[in-house]
């Protein structure tokens, strides 16, 4: 999903609807605030020596911890006005930087939002570390034990 994708599926949900996060621990605290939207250029080169690179867009929440949750229509007035002023915002894959708390931050995966009891739900999904190596071809040893195409 990217940034252009979320607004547009917002765009289809009730605006005066609270927009709330949540996580596999709950949802994050009301009054949480977008703190910053972030479009990188990613180059890497994985354990296996092929290099790669991608646009990604991260969106950063701030945790809440009173008042009300934000509208849907006032997330959306955000993100618009963000992809106006930073057009690369909308064509890299979205992740979801959040710490509970505001302790530990931690990267999420969004999935689509939904409307559940009058409230529109973004669940935030674990992301995990995966060796890309490992996922190109067949390995016939461990990662990073004697494998030609790894390490």
């Amino acid at each position: 999903m990217t940034l252009s994708d979320l607004l547009t599926d917002l765009q289809s949900l009730p605006g005066d609807a609270p927009l709330i996060f949540a996580t596999n621990q709950g949802p994050i605290g009301a009054g949480y605030h977008i703190t910053e939207l972030k479009s990188l250029d990613i180059q890497s080169i994985d354990c296996g020596g092929t290099k790669s690179a991608w646009p990604e867009t991260q969106l950063q929440l701030l945790d809440g911890h009173s008042g009300p949750y934000m509208t849907s229509a006032k997330a959306q007035t955000i993100l618009a006005k963000s992809l106006d002023a930073i057009p690369a915002l909308g064509t890299g894959e979205l992740s979801i930087e959040f710490a509970p708390q505001n302790q530990g931050l931690r990267r999420y995966i969004p999935a689509s939002p939904e409307l559940e009891d009058g409230r529109i739900v973004l669940r935030l999904l674990e992301d995990g570390a995966t060796c890309k190596a490992a996922s190109y071809a067949p390995q016939t040893t461990s990662c990073c034990g004697a494998s030609a195409r790894c390490c």
